[in-house]
């Protein structure tokens, strides 16, 4: 018999999430890399760099790490890092050229509202009692369904779309940061579980994907 669990690791590293936070940033770009582009759209690929990296250091980097086993052997291994967040900018971004011949450089102030912090901080969903039942699934599937059931429950409280969603279950795995059962129990005879737990998630992604 073949038994197959997915390991669902999140690794984090976010700064210090307090009240208003600002940075100031300066990115360059080699404007011969971009020899098809104009100097304004060169402008706006410059610019978006400089968000993305102020975002980075004002949320971090958002590390997620799937993980696949069957009969003891690993067969998938999976690594999604992504930079997310919102930030905005203070005043006018500052374009001149860069230390070699070529470069265009920007520099930008950009900050982070409290309501945009909070946007990116883990929050937590708790279901209690969720019924799972089915009895048109083989037992040894059982278990794994019944957990994806609860995490598309959980989550389906805060983001309702998902409710309706073909891949339910994939889009579900994907927004899910952890999920912690403080109750898991089956019962054969009808083919059901009653689950209780914990599922946490960042409000950024379920608003953004």
């Amino acid at each position: 018999m073949k038994l197959r669990f997915t390991i669902l690791l999140l690794l984090s590293i976010f700064t210090s999430l307090s009240a208003d936070k600002s940075v100031t940033k300066t990115v360059f770009i080699n404007q011969a890399n971009y020899a098809d582009k104009t100097t304004n759209e060169i402008k706006k690929i410059l610019l978006a760099k400089a968000k993305i990296d102020a975002a980075s250091e004002i949320f971090g980097d958002f590390i997620k790490s799937e993980t696949d086993i069957e009969n003891g052997k690993m067969i998938r291994n999976l690594i999604i890092s992504e930079k997310n967040g919102l930030v905005h900018l203070k005043g006018e971004p500052h374009y001149s050229n860069g230390r070699s011949f070529g470069d265009m450089q920007v520099t930008i102030t950009a900050y982070a509202t409290t309501a945009d912090i909070a946007n990116m901080s883990i929050q937590k969903i708790e279901l209690h009692d969720f019924l799972y039942t089915n009895t048109k699934i083989a037992v040894k599937y059982f278990k794994k369904a019944a957990e994806d059931a609860f995490l598309v429950a959980a989550l389906v409280t805060k983001k309702p779309s998902l409710k309706n969603n073909p891949n339910q279950v994939e889009v579900a795995r994907s927004l899910a940061i952890s999920v912690k059962f403080s109750n898991n129990t089956f019962d054969y005879a009808s083919s059901s579980s009653v689950m209780s737990g914990t599922v946490e998630y960042i409000p950024f992604f379920l608003k953004n994907k």
